[in-house]
């Protein structure tokens, strides 16, 4: 059962919808990148992580921990560079991992919009 925040603002006044997420804390990186890949309406909800096999409730703390540990495996696995990384696929490789490329530019925008933060190595 999806959970509701209200959000208002002088402009415009909308609901969003959230999602409750269930991950495993070993998997975190490769469930994240199926879940975006397949769910682009997941930009549009608020989230509710919870770590499988552990008690916890989430009030933001959860779901910062699983951004910021999916952006230093993304990093480490998709990029390359040492103190600025720039997006990086070996040419053979190109056409297997569009596709996690795009779940990647969907994580990043739901990480400004639920976190208002950039992951401070991206260029």
């Amino acid at each position: 059962m999806p959970f509701q925040v209200s959000c208002h603002s002088s402009i415009q006044s909308f609901e969003i919808y959230g999602k409750k997420l269930s991950v495993h804390r070993d998997d975190v990186t490769e469930e994240m990148l199926e879940l975006y890949a397949a769910d682009s309406s997941i930009l549009f909800k608020q989230l509710k992580v919870n770590f499988i096999g552990e008690t916890g409730d989430d009030f933001g703390g959860l779901t910062k921990h699983v951004f910021t540990s999916l952006w230093v495996d993304i990093i480490w696995q998709f990029f390359i560079g040492e103190t600025a990384v720039v997006p990086f696929i070996p040419v053979h490789k190109h056409m297997q991992k569009r596709r996690h490329f795009e779940a990647i530019g969907r994580i990043l925008a739901h990480t400004v919009a639920l976190l208002q933060y950039v992951p401070a190595r991206l260029s």
